[in-house]
């Protein structure tokens, strides 16, 4: 009976690993290139990309030299964003990264980041800048 239980377990989790199978990620040239179109076109060639590691990590895919920074389309998600910024707000945007993978979302994630700004403990920038987001049904 033990030999079977183990058989009938071993079985489905060999079911249950084919059923949530994940979508593969982009490779880094097709993330790069897919984000830095978010940047305003003068600036694509020195942006700094990040984008997903081959395990799916947020990751730094390309370095850059000027003040942008460009985030690349997330592939477990239906359709295509892509965002570039201002480096000082980088932070903010890693923040909100953090709080959406402990299940904050919403106004909630909203209501967090506002707070961190207020106690200092996140910093803004000093001077106002932008956020580009360029957004579509499918990047290929």
């Amino acid at each position: 009976m033990k030999k079977f239980l183990t058989l009938l377990v071993t079985i489905g989790s060999i079911i249950n690993f084919s059923c949530e199978a994940q979508e593969p990620v982009p490779s880094s040239e097709t993330q790069i290139a897919g984000a830095l179109l978010a940047a305003p076109e003068g600036m694509r060639d020195n942006a700094a990309v990040w984008g997903y590691d081959k395990k799916g990590n947020w990751v730094e895919l390309k370095a850059g030299t000027n003040e942008m920074i460009c985030a690349a389309d997330d592939y477990k998600r239906e359709g295509f964003s892509a965002a570039s910024y201002h480096k000082d707000l980088h932070a903010f945007m890693l923040r909100g990264r953090e709080l959406r993978a402990q299940g904050i979302k919403g106004d909630d994630l909203f209501d967090q980041r506002e707070k961190e700004v207020g106690d200092g403990s996140l910093k803004m920038p000093e001077q106002p800048t932008t956020l580009h987001i360029l957004t579509g049904s499918a990047f290929s």
